[in-house]
């Protein structure tokens, strides 16, 4: 056999595999506690320096800027210097600046620390769905891209427990602390990273460390009483790479990545594939801020419950993404995803705006936890295409281009919160114009390929 893929698939998912996966797809773990942590410590931040509003958005926008930063890096460094090498610093780094941020005595330093803490997570998240990716059977993808978003809810259900532990109602926390607690995931898999993380094969073998990956897949083949393929692998260096590549500084080989990806066959699938990632980035991480300073005003106690509880919706979420991604057609999958998502926003509004009939309570939370697991949905087909449609040797930069333009959505979310609010004294508006956002893009997805054309190659000719 010549090509790792290959090798993956006759060999299947072992449990070495699963453990290279686990460990890369504890990037989102640590990515689910900081962003529901800063959302939701924002408003005892604020009271405390006497924070106008724009700032209070701020906080949390510099994060995502962060976050988006990271993304865009994430391609070339992962390319460069290895999956492992992105996604360990990514713990490291992570846990290093929550803790600075935590001992911040002024707003500079704090939004200063906070954006290096967001960077930190971007810069792991496009290295871990290509490693994923690159360790996973072909017909196993999807589902490890799911088992992998997921993990993102097990952080956010961590920071709710913080939180609920701390101060239920949200109204007086001790952020420096939390925000170090929400740190520790991150801290302990920064070791775990380091001392169990393998590079994955095709990115060896695109590095023409063809010794390594051969060692390295007939390991995996023998331990999975695979023993007939040890002797039978026979690597060569994959289309696209290039031997003298890591001379190449940083910008050449960015560009070159980027000559394929917007090339005559992906430009249109990658455009489609970044405006769905906004929107349902616009719409996951908009309320992601907004439902920790709703919530309150809206119910009053058990804010931190109810977060908790919004974090688990998102697991069925997951899940059925994860089934319609194997059954349904993608184009299917993603106006259910935005459909559901304008219909439960809308239902929220309804009913905060007539809040105290017992039908009204009942529109709110069926809104509230439609919105917390219907973007799990798209997630999942989306991430999993911006893996899939991209050769190795640019998998990490369109993967990176994909979820970067998702986090320009989470940037300016917080903003054009505080903004409306600021402005009209309600937040009603900012939901109505997430339900507008994903209506729109019900008519965007018919640029995204189905499952057989992407195998086929025919949604690119």
């Amino acid at each position: 056999m010549s090509d790792t893929q290959d090798v993956i698939n006759a060999v299947g998912l072992n449990l070495p595999q699963v453990k290279q996966i686990t460990i890369a797809a504890g990037v989102w773990m640590a990515d689910g506690a900081e962003l529901l942590m800063i959302s939701s410590v924002t408003s005892s931040v604020a009271e405390e320096w006497h924070m106008s509003a724009t700032m209070q958005g701020l906080i949390v926008t510099v994060v995502y800027s962060g976050i988006w930063l990271g993304n865009i890096a994430s391609g070339p460094v992962s390319s460069k210097l290895g999956r492992k090498a992105a996604i360990t610093s990514s713990f490291a780094g992570t846990f290093i600046f929550s803790c600075m941020s935590a001992c911040a005595g002024g707003t500079f330093w704090l939004m200063l620390w906070r954006f290096f803490a967001g960077a930190s997570i971007g810069l792991g998240q496009p290295a871990s769905l290509a490693s994923n990716q690159e360790f996973s059977p072909n017909d196993w993808t999807l589902l490890i891209c799911m088992y992998a978003q997921s993990v993102f809810s097990l952080g956010e259900v961590y920071a709710a427990f913080l939180l609920m532990c701390d101060d239920p109602s949200l109204q007086d926390l001790n952020w420096r602390l939390i925000l170090v607690l929400g740190a520790l995931p991150a801290g302990m898999m920064a070791i775990f990273s380091s001392l169990f993380l393998k590079e994955s094969p095709a990115f060896l073998a695109s590095k023409g460390r063809m010794h390594e990956a051969t060692d390295f897949l007939e390991d995996l083949a023998d331990r999975a009483g695979k023993t007939e393929l040890i002797g039978q692998i026979s690597l060569v260096t994959p289309h696209g790479s290039h031997e003298d590549e890591d001379s190449q500084s940083l910008s050449v080989l960015v560009r070159s990545q980027l000559d394929i990806i917007m090339g005559s066959k992906l430009w249109l699938p990658t455009l489609a594939a970044m405006y769905s990632a906004f929107t349902v980035n616009y719409a996951y991480y908009g309320c992601l801020f907004a439902f920790p300073q709703v919530l309150p005003e809206i119910s009053g106690e058990g804010t931190a419950g109810q977060l908790m509880i919004g974090a688990l919706c998102e697991i069925p979420g997951y899940a059925l993404g994860g089934f319609l991604g194997l059954y349904w057609a993608r184009r299917s999958s993603l106006i259910l995803t935005y459909t559901l998502i304008a219909i439960s926003t809308i239902m929220f509004v309804i009913g905060a705006n007539n809040y105290g009939h017992l039908v009204s309570k009942v529109m709110v939370y069926l809104g509230y936890y439609g919105v917390k697991m219907s973007p799990m949905i798209g997630y999942i087909v989306i991430y999993h295409l911006s893996t899939e449609i991209y050769p190795t040797s640019a998998r990490t930069v369109g993967s990176g281009l994909i979820l970067a333009t998702g986090r320009l959505a989470a940037m300016i979310s917080p903003l054009i919160y505080e903004w409306i609010t600021e402005f009209t004294n309600e937040w009603l508006l900012f939901f109505v114009l997430v339900a507008l956002f994903a209506t729109v893009n019900v008519y965007i997805v018919k640029f995204i390929p189905e499952t057989h054309e992407v195998s086929s190659g025919k949604a690119f000719d």
